[in-house]
C-alpha cells in the first residue's frame, strides 16, 4: 500500500515493469489486483529458496542476460527520485567518514562509473532479493521494477555479485562475468566493482540507525577488499 505520491508512484513503475516483463517472456511474480494510481497492488507471495549454488547462478545470469537483450520498455511513469534532504548532507558525510567511507576513493569511483557505456535496457536493482530463486516454479523470477530503464553495460550483474552472501557464489559469478565478456570491457567490470561496493558500504552506514540491519552491514564490509582486489586486477583502480 502507498499513502504518499512517491509511494503510488513507486508501485505504479513496479507494475510498468511487471507488464513489460511478461510480454518479452521475463518470469515475475504474478500480481492478482492493483489500484491504477498505485495506492495498492496484490500479488502472489513466494517464499523463494536460498539463493545459492551453480543453478541459481547459471539461470541468474540468463535471467540478466534476457533482460539486456529485450526491447526497450514503452515510456512509462517518471522515474522515482529517492535523494535525501540537502540538510541532512553534512550528517550522511559524517556518519560515512565513521562507518569507514574513503569519500575520496567513493568519488573518484563515482566520476568513474558515471563514464561508463550504457545499454538501453537494465534491470538496475538486480540481486537475490529481488531475482528470487524459486526451483519449483521454474527458476528465477524478477521482482522490484521501480529501477527498469537505461544504465551500465554490466551493472546488473556486478550488482548481484556484490550482494551474494557466499564467496563461493561471489568468485564463481565474478568468474561467469569475465568469461561472457569481452576483454576490452573488463575494465569497466572493475570500476562497477568497486563503485557499486563503496555505494553499499555508504548505504548501509549512512541511514537512521533504525533503519541499518547488521547482517547487512556485515556484508558490505565484507565485500569491500574483493572488489579493490577485483579492480585492481582489471585495473580499473581511479586516480
Amino acid at each position: 500500500m502507498a499513502e504518499t505520491e512517491p509511494g503510488r508512484l513507486r508501485l505504479r513503475r513496479e507494475l510498468w515493469g511487471r507488464h513489460w516483463a511478461h510480454q518479452v517472456g521475463i518470469p515475475t511474480v504474478p500480481v492478482l489486483a492493483a489500484d491504477p494510481d498505485g495506492a495498492w497492488v496484490v500479488a502472489e507471495w513466494w517464499r523463494p529458496a536460498a539463493p545459492t549454488g551453480p543453478e541459481f547462478l547459471d539461470d541468474a545470469v540468463a535471467t540478466a542476460l534476457r533482460v539486456a537483450g529485450s526491447p526497450p520498455p514503452p515510456p512509462g511513469p517518471p522515474p522515482a527520485q529517492w535523494t535525501s534532504p540537502r540538510r541532512a548532507a553534512p550528517l550522511r558525510l559524517a556518519r560515512g567518514v565513521l562507518g569507514g567511507v574513503p569519500t575520496r576513493l567513493w568519488l573518484a569511483a563515482r566520476r568513474a562509473a558515471a563514464g561508463l557505456p550504457r545499454v538501453p535496457v537494465t534491470h538496475g536493482d538486480f540481486y537475490h532479493r529481488n531475482a528470487l530463486w524459486c526451483p519449483d516454479r521454474g527458476g528465477v523470477h524478477v521482482v522490484d521494477w521501480e529501477y527498469l530503464g537505461a544504465g551500465p553495460r554490466h551493472g546488473d550483474l556486478v550488482r548481484l555479485w556484490t550482494l551474494l552472501p557466499h564467496r563461493t557464489d561471489r568468485d564463481a559469478l565474478r568468474e561467469k562475468i569475465l568469461a561472457l565478456s569481452p576483454a576490452s570491457e573488463h575494465r569497466e567490470i572493475g570500476v562497477l566493482a568497486l563503485y557499486l561496493a563503496l555505494r553499499l558500504l555508504g548505504e548501509n552506514v549512512k541511514g537512521a540507525r533504525a533503519d541499518r540491519h547488521r547482517d547487512d552491514l556485515h556484508h558490505a564490509r565484507t565485500i569491500q577488499p574483493e572488489a579493490r582486489e577485483l579492480a585492481r586486477a582489471l585495473d580499473a583502480w581511479p586516480t
